[in-house]
């Protein structure tokens, strides 16, 4: 599964080791949940869609009718248990639907054909013979980097295992985030990628934060190459 299939799996309010697998793996994903399964809370909460008590209208007539003929009386309660109880239902439903938008576009910005700012190909080495990759990213103008993985001959992390996207330079490790499943991962790094010329996979303890932990399996073409000569 995707990040796209997770987040519409969330909305949905469905449950599954797959599902939590990938938000134990991918950060972005981790970040959508709270929001995501909130909405569904609230868009699956009978109060919001209830009708009024019955004899509600009656009763807002009479206050109305009532308030013209006192100016100077306090609003009635009736009328106030009104708008109270619409502004409640307005607010509930008004914020469901922002946070279902925001999603929506999140997802649909996702999953449009933009042209990737860069890419790199990855192959396996001795850890993963046979295992390629593809990584690419799109520069924002905040400084992140949308970074999408795609692998093939990687299987899942080994139990209390994760892998983990590094950028390096020769002063420096950054991590773009860790992840279970490699067939294809989502994530973000506040990088300038032309600064970081290694982009590598590794494989890595639950926890651990380190490059130097961690076992090289996915580098790329160029560096394979100057390490075999």
């Amino acid at each position: 599964m995707n990040c796209h299939d997770i987040r519409t799996a969330l909305l949905a309010g469905e449950t599954s080791q797959a599902i939590y697998d990938h938000i134990t793996g991918c950060l972005d994903c981790r970040r959508w949940e709270p929001n995501t399964v909130s909405v569904h809370k609230s868009l699956a909460s009978q109060s919001m869609w209830a009708e009024p008590p019955a004899g509600l209208e009656d009763s807002i007539v009479a206050a109305i009718m009532h308030s013209t003929e006192t100016a100077d009386a306090p609003p009635a309660v009736a009328s106030s248990a009104e708008h109270w109880w619409e502004g409640r239902r307005m607010v509930a439903i008004l914020g469901a639907v922002a946070a279902v938008t925001i999603l929506l576009v999140g997802i649909f910005a996702s999953q449009r054909g933009t042209e990737p700012d860069w890419s790199v190909a990855l192959v396996g080495t001795d850890g993963a013979p046979g295992a390629v990759a593809t990584v690419v990213g799109f520069n924002a103008t905040s400084g992140d980097t949308r970074v999408i993985i795609e692998t093939d001959g990687l299987d899942m992390a080994p139990e209390g295992f994760v892998y983990q996207l590094w950028f390096s330079k020769e002063n420096g490790d950054v991590s773009a985030g860790t992840f279970v499943d490699a067939s294809r991962v989502e994530l973000s790094v506040g990088i300038n990628r032309s600064e970081f010329p290694a982009v590598w996979v590794g494989l890595q303890p639950v926890g651990s934060d380190s490059a130097s932990d961690a076992e090289a399996l996915l580098v790329s073409a160029a560096d394979k190459t100057l390490g075999d000569s």
